[in-house]
């Protein structure tokens, strides 16, 4: 059986390091929400010390159900 399920919501971004951002548990109500693909440089203007890599996504947490058992992702 096949399951869709959309991974595009709850994503938030912020720009630049930010101390514990790597955590978990790090607070980033604060972020912008956004969708993905998520592209930083269309909203902002171009600076060249913002290179590739620069801003946080947080991980994604999947937890699956009883129903899901047997199921690849």
């Amino acid at each position: 059986m096949r399951k869709v399920q959309s991974l595009n919501r709850n994503w938030r971004f912020h720009l630049g390091d930010e101390v514990g951002a790597d955590y978990m548990g790090h607070d980033d109500r604060a972020w912008p929400e956004v969708t993905l693909p998520h592209d930083w440089s269309v909203a902002y203007p171009f600076d060249k010390r913002n290179a590739s890599g620069t801003g946080y996504l947080p991980c994604l947490l999947y937890t699956s159900d009883a129903a899901d058992e047997g199921l690849g992702v």
